[in-house]
């Protein structure tokens, strides 16, 4: 990979990074102090149809149940257990503006 193109993908991570806060802070009023926390039973579909709303794109289901595993929303990075993180999820969807 390129020195551009690892810059291009750096500042793609930051901005979805960003976005991701925003859409927690300004749409949702929490303001997460890591890079994962704990959400209430009403949140997580908030949360779902705020992203898909600010990135251009669809969750679906199974994935949703993913990004929001056991009332955990994980900011970046992944777990080995199947529980993804929202930026990573993001950054793997070609579609995502």
């Amino acid at each position: 990979m390129s020195l551009h193109t690892r810059e291009l993908a750096e500042q793609r991570r930051k901005d979805y990074t960003g976005r991701v806060y925003r859409v927690l802070k300004e749409g949702m009023g929490i303001t997460p102090r890591d890079l994962s926390f704990e959400v209430d039973s009403l949140e997580p579909t908030s949360f779902i149809m705020r992203v898909e709303e600010e990135f251009g794109i669809t969750i679906p289901d199974e994935d949703a149940a993913r990004i929001v595993e056991g009332g955990l929303i994980q900011i970046v990075g992944s777990s080995g257990e199947g529980h993804l993180g929202v930026v990573d999820y993001l950054l793997s969807r070609e579609d995502a503006k």
